[in-house]
């Protein structure tokens, strides 16, 4: 066991992008959306632009890795299409043909069937087969759900396991390598599964879609500043689509703090008076109650031992407008 001196602290390298403000190297990243909302779409968006070192949506993409030889070189991406590579097989094409931009030969590999996360056995096979075509900068395991068949979505224990998993791979890529963990969210717009899963990895993105316009934002990041939302949407082109931008600015208001606003007048109350008070389920009250706490929709009371809650501004009223960059549905 080493313990790091002060002068070993300042030589720890510094977080660097892959996707300038979206997404970091060397990290377990989520990105989380209901099904359909076009996840898959941004994910395979992603990696074109890590194999090809295009930039996204006016980014900088940077794919150059470290090798421990101290030797720089290009990056590849590996797409772990564990719901099947036929429909992306025409994504990629339509991709292609929309920026004119033909992915590089050995720039860009894909599996077309799932891999256990739950099972060592088949992690570790993954990993040799990633060094013997590798070195690999980005793997997307599309989806968590696929990949982690016959685990128990709430169960702690069993998540933390395909988290491991996750960083394991990580590991086998290097300082600069990153693994993006395509999953889903549930009906009330949180995470699904246990929240070991949210508190496990470095960064989770989260997309949206509200009535084909999408808003891609962070619900958690631990390093680095925070991503402003941004709007997108997707485009047919022959036979798919595309990922491109947008100006949609939603106005549908976060729930809780719609109920909040049509009990206002017995406002502050506590969380066990709010979950009286309200629709919600306990785990949506408490997902809904941070959020608008993180981003001044709601306030708390300074008595810690109880606090009570209200919303935002004075004498109740909030003083955000739904349709600002500070709050984006959930």
């Amino acid at each position: 066991m080493k313990f790091l001196t002060r002068d070993e602290i300042d030589a720890i390298p510094d977080l660097e992008p892959m996707i300038d403000g979206v997404l970091d190297k060397g990290t377990v990243t989520m990105l989380a959306a209901q099904p359909g909302a076009g996840k898959s779409f941004l994910a395979l968006d992603w990696a074109c632009r890590y194999a090809t070192g295009m930039p996204w949506q006016g980014r900088a993409v940077d794919r150059m890795m470290k090798y421990s030889t101290g030797n720089h070189g290009p990056g590849k991406a590996l797409y772990i299409a564990a719901e099947g590579a036929r429909g992306l097989k025409t994504r990629l094409k339509v991709w292609e043909t929309t920026w004119k931009k033909r992915v590089p030969q050995h720039q860009l590999r894909m599996l077309d069937h799932p891999v256990n996360l739950g099972s060592p056995n088949e992690v570790t096979m993954l990993a040799a087969a990633m060094e013997n075509n590798g070195p690999f900068g980005l793997v997307i395991i599309d989806t968590l759900a696929r990949c982690s068949f016959g685990l128990e979505e709430n169960n702690a224990n069993e998540m933390g396991r395909v988290i491991q998993a996750a960083y394991a791979i990580r590991n086998t890529m290097g300082p600069d390598g990153t693994v993006l963990l395509i999953h889903h969210l549930g009906k009330g717009g949180v995470v699904r599964g246990s929240s070991a899963l949210m508190g496990g990895v470095d960064l989770l993105l989260r997309l949206d879609n509200h009535d084909g316009h999408l808003v891609l934002e962070d619900e958690k990041r631990k390093d680095g500043r925070p991503l402003n939302p941004m709007s997108l949407k997707l485009v047919e082109s022959g036979e798919s689509m595309t990922v491109q931008a947008d100006t949609f600015t939603p106005s549908v208001t976060n729930p809780l703090v719609a109920e909040m606003t049509a009990i206002a007048e017995v406002l502050p109350l506590t969380k066990n008076e709010l979950k009286s008070a309200t629709r919600l389920s306990e785990k949506d009250l408490y997902h809904y109650l941070a959020h608008g706490l993180k981003h001044n929709l709601i306030q708390k009371s300074t008595n810690e031992k109880n606090p009570r809650y209200s919303l935002a501004g004075v004498n109740g009223n909030s003083t955000i407008s739904p349709s600002q960059d500070a709050w984006r549905p959930r």
